[in-house]
Formats: C-alpha cells, structure tokens, sequence
C-alpha cells in the first residue's frame, strides 16, 4: 500500500488554490487601518497613516505589523482583512514529519481498565481498536476516537461547522447554538481539561481555542428541523416512498441535558507559530498536503469524539532566516499572481495570517518542511457570460473562497 492513499484519504476533500486573476492599476490613496488590538495579538505602531515595517529583525517586522489592512489595488482586487500574527522573535523552516502517537498511552487514556479488540487495517497500516462502545484508530498524523454518547448526537450537529472553515457553505456552528455555558461545567473548566489531554499526547495547541456549547433544546430543535426539511425535499423531488431522513445515524427521540455537549476546534503550534488549518495541491504533482486540524468533543462523560489530522513533530531546522518579507510585500505579491491573467474575477483578501505551511521536499509523504508563510483567505465574485437564446450574453454570478499562500522569506506562492 503506497503513501499516496494514505495521504489522500486522510486529505478528504482537499480545497484547490485558484489561480485568481484581473487587471487594473495600484490605488495610491488606499489606506491601512490600525483598529484597538485584540486578545492575542501583537501590537501595532500608532500615530501613523500608513504603516511602515521594520524589516531587521523577525520580531521587529511582526511588530510593525498591522492588525487591519484596507487597501485597493485595482477595481478587481482589494483587501479588508484582519491580520494576526504571533510573537516571537524567530521563524525557523522546520524539517518535520507525521507525527506518531503512543499506542499505550492512548489506550491508558481512552480505556484504562478496558480490553478493546485490536486490528490493523490492510487498507493503510491504521490500529483499529474497538469494544461495545467504542472505537479509537491510530495512524501517524491521524487520530480518530469516538463513542456511542457521540454517535447519539452526531445528526443534530453533523451539518454545521466551524467558524475557521471558511470554505464550507454549510452553517457555522456559532448561528445556531449560542448558549455559553453548560450546566455540568463551565466552558473555561471544560477547555482546560480537554488541553490537559491533549498536552498529555505532547500535542502543541494554542492558548485559545473555537467553543461551542451544545445543549439539549436545540439538539431537539435542529433535529426535527432537519428531519423535516428532508422530507420537504424528497417531496419535491417527487420521492415515493420518503426514505428515512436518519438513515446511516443513530438517534435519540428526546435530548435531555444528559446529552449536552462542548465542542472545541484547536489550532496546532510549532515553535508557538500555528500550523495553518488548510490542505491544499500542489498544482505540478497533484500531491496533497494536510493542514493540521484538531476536533475534540467534550461532555459530563468525558471526552465523547476527538478527530485529529495532519499533525507533525518537528525533525530539525532546514533553515533559520534572519528577516521576512512584510505583509504588505506578500499583498503586492499576491495581487500581481492575480493581475498575471485577464479575468472577470473581483477578489477581496478577507483574512491575512502568519503561519506555518507544509511543504514537500522529498518522496516521502510523511515528510515535510514548514515553512513560514502569509496565509490570505480570498473571497471572490466570479461572473460567467453565456449566450442566451436571444443572442444576448447572460451573465451568471457565483462566490466563493479559497487560499494563496506567500512564502515568507522567498516572497514566491506556495503552490
């Protein structure tokens, strides 16, 4: 069995790196915005209009760096996006690897005082491990563990998604269920014991992390909505019989709040830089590089569901580079990638972060290097003319998003 699923099925859907294009000249009179800092944050310079980088050192640049950009480059392409970057005072290019997770110490974790069946996948090398109630599968940079409390209130929740999935279409956790606190543990309590696990399998998480609180009322509610929209829609679609909305899920009739639930979403770290969360191809090898994700559910039970992907351990440093390029060059830079092909495209840079990227440098697809980069989520508006039947050009609009990332020492797309 090859690396190459392996990679790919622990990918999932991978997004693509659109080539973003059009034409048009620089605004000279764009300005950068410098709003009152946020928790975390690093601090920006004040008392000027336009921000200028101290490019001598690493920390000095990510300083000087602005926590807001406005700025119009052309009629096609412009930015309104918060920055966030870390404090340190070095990026190092990181050799790194998959990392692999301790067997034993899992099952003392998960199964103290248990005797789960163990199996190994012929598919890729996963330890599968399994009892009543349920189910933990190992492999390197990947973890996946979940019960039968989880599997009960998977379908309520299964369609909503963070608020860092910028991709998704679907509803963002944070619309629907908005208590702050559950009844069995406070938030702030529940988050520190979940980081003391994860400390404990030597997983480097940031201080903060993306918590919702799912309680029981509106586990009713969006289950009896679901339901019921499907329904609606296989009697649109002219479906007879209507097959069972909950197919493939485990159900309850009622929640109580015996059932309630926080989920957290973490940013991994190395080096106290973060790991960016985004997979992508690379265009010239169709090979795909996970960002690293980590899901944890956490309930009066305990942990109920954790789902790790594209974690890595640092090996070595490749390269320690003395200064980076500015945001500012890594927006011009971007805006040129984007201004290189004619196209109806209208992009807007809507979030700028500083961060690690995975990047190939062997045949191995365990292997990696990190390299420090400029992370930009783009928005775009994307307009298609096609003939109508009258010999007109109708004009079809969609939106989305997708990543560019800037090398930050080269000052070249990762692609």
């Amino acid at each position: 069995m090859t690396r190459l699923k392996k990679t790919t099925r622990l990918l999932g859907g991978c997004l693509i790196i659109f080539s973003l294009t059009a034409c048009g000249p620089e605004d000279l009179n764009a300005v950068i915005i410098k709003p009152t800092q946020e928790p975390g944050q690093t601090a920006a310079p004040t008392g000027t209009e336009h921000n200028i980088a101290d490019n001598s050192s690493i920390e000095s640049l990510l300083l000087g760096t602005p926590t807001h950009i406005s700025k119009v480059f052309s009629e096609d392409f412009d930015v309104e996006a918060d920055v966030h970057v870390p404090n340190v005072k070095k990026a190092d290019i990181l050799l790194a690897e998959y990392m692999p997770f301790d067997e034993q110490k899992l099952l003392s974790i998960f199964y103290k005082g248990k005797t789960p069946q163990r199996s190994l996948s012929s598919y890729d090398d996963t330890i599968l491990y399994k009892d009543d109630s349920s189910y933990l599968n190992i492999n390197d940079g990947f973890l996946g563990y979940g019960t039968q409390d989880f599997a009960y209130v998977q379908f309520p929740t299964d369609s909503f998604v963070a608020a860092s999935d910028t991709f998704s279409l679907n509803r963002r956790f944070g619309e629907v269920y908005t208590q702050e606190n559950l009844g069995f543990m406070p938030r702030s309590e529940a988050l520190g014991t979940v980081s003391a696990v994860l400390t404990e399998l030597s997983v480097d998480i940031m201080d903060d992390a993306e918590i919702y609180a799912i309680d029981s009322f509106t586990m009713q509610r969006q289950q009896e909505e679901e339901i019921q929209r499907e329904i609606d829609k296989q009697k649109a679609a002219g479906i007879s019989p209507i097959q069972n909305p909950t197919e493939g899920y485990q159900t309850k009739d009622t929640f109580t709040q015996e059932d309630d639930f926080y989920i957290f979403f973490f940013k991994m770290t190395q080096n106290n830089i973060p790991v960016t969360q985004k997979s992508y191809t690379i265009q010239a090898s169709d090979r795909a590089l996970n960002g690293s994700t980590a899901r944890v559910s956490f309930s009066r039970n305990g942990i109920i569901q954790l789902h790790f992907n594209g974690i890595y351990q640092q090996q070595g440093v490749a390269e320690s580079p003395g200064t980076l390029i500015s945001v500012e060059e890594a927006l011009q830079k971007a805006y040129e990638e984007h201004n290189a092909i004619i196209s109806t495209d209208k992009v807007t840079v809507t979030a700028i972060d500083f961060e690690y990227v995975p990047v190939p440098y062997n045949n191995n697809y365990d292997e990696v290097k990190l390299i420090p980069a400029w992370c930009l989520t783009l928005s775009y508006e994307r307009t298609i003319n096609k003939p109508s039947k009258d010999g007109k050009q109708d004009s079809q609009s969609s939106a989305g998003s997708s990543m560019m990332f800037i090398n930050a020492i080269t000052g070249e797309e990762i692609r």
